[in-house]
C-alpha cells in the first residue's frame, strides 16, 4: 500500500481525506494499492487523482517511511509505503464525488493549514492509542483530528507539521 501526504504548491497546506468507514472528524493522507510494476511514487501519485482530482507535480513525490501493517486484506499484515508529494499550482481542485474525475472513494477530502494540522495532531495523542469519536458536533473543526501516532500517517502528518520533510 501506498499512503502520501500532499502539500499544496505554496507548501503551507496539507490534503487529508476520510472515509465514511472512519471515526467521526478523522482525517488522515491518501492511500491506495500499488500495482504490479508500479512504483510506490508512481502508485501515491495516482490514486491521489483517482480519489481526489488533486494533481502533483511531475518528480515531487519522494519515498520517506514505511510501516508493516497488521490489517491489511483477509488479516494478512501489508507493508505501507509512506510517501510525500508537492500538488501542482493549477492541481488542487478537490473532486471526491464520482462525478467528474474522481471515483468517490472518499466521502470528504479538504486542504488544511500546519496551525489546523497541529491542533489535529494534539487532539489525536490526546485521544489515547484508539481513538473513538472527538469531542464536539458535526462539523466542529475544533474537532478534526489525525490517526493516532502509531500510524504511518500521524507520522508523515507530523514530519510536515513540524517542517520536518524535504522542500522540493
Amino acid at each position: 500500500m501506498a499512503i502520501v501526504l500532499v502539500v499544496s504548491a505554496d507548501g503551507t497546506r496539507c490534503l487529508l481525506g476520510r472515509t465514511a468507514s472512519y471515526p467521526p472528524q478523522m482525517y488522515t493522507c491518501i492511500s491506495g494499492f500499488v500495482e504490479h510494476g508500479e512504483s510506490a511514487e508512481n502508485a501515491a501519485v495516482r490514486e491521489v487523482f483517482e480519489e481526489t482530482h488533486v494533481t502533483c507535480e511531475p518528480g515531487t513525490a519522494l519515498l520517506v517511511a514505511s510501516q508493516p501493517w497488521p490489517c491489511g486484506r483477509g488479516n494478512h499484515c501489508e507493508l505501507m509505503l509512506g510517501v510525500y508529494a508537492r500538488a501542482a499550482f493549477d492541481g488542487e481542485a478537490i473532486d471526491c464525488t464520482g462525478d467528474g474525475d474522481g471515483h468517490g472513494e472518499l466521502s470528504d477530502a479538504k486542504w488544511f493549514h500546519r496551525s489546523e494540522v497541529q491542533t489535529m495532531l494534539a487532539r489525536s495523542i490526546a485521544m489515547g492509542a484508539m481513538p473513538g469519536s472527538a469531542n464536539g458536533t458535526a462539523g466542529e473543526e475544533e474537532a478534526f483530528f489525525v490517526p493516532p501516532p502509531f500510524a504511518i500517517a500521524h507520522e508523515l502528518i507530523r514530519r510536515w507539521a513540524m517542517g520536518q520533510l524535504p522542500s522540493h
